[in-house]
């Protein structure tokens, strides 16, 4: 379980943007709530009905496995989630889905 204070994190939308920095803390963010409370928080990947085609590219990819593995490995260690659910869904035909 992470250490009470406030810890920086930043991230960018896109490429050429300046990052976008927040501080948050743990003990009274939704992640240290849930643990605090005995459950589990798992940060989920994809799902949106689009991810399909972009989760495909990454497994096709010996780089790109690396680099998503290391991602979700950094998201664990730093933020303190329980694991990842990565909800792979691939568009069939028309507007049919599966995951």
């Amino acid at each position: 379980m992470k250490t009470a204070g406030a810890k920086e994190y930043c991230h960018k939308t896109k490429k050429n943007e300046e990052p976008i920095c927040r501080s948050y803390h743990y003990e009274k963010g939704l992640i240290g709530g849930a643990h605090m409370n005995g459950c589990d928080v798992y940060a989920t990947i994809g799902g949106d009905g689009s991810s399909g085609e972009v989760l495909s590219m990454v497994a096709s990819d010996k780089e790109a496995r690396k680099n998503f593995t290391e991602s979700c490995v950094w998201l664990i260690e730093n933020y303190d989630f329980d694991g990842i659910d990565i909800a792979w869904e691939v568009r069939i035909s028309g507007n049919s889905i599966c995951s």
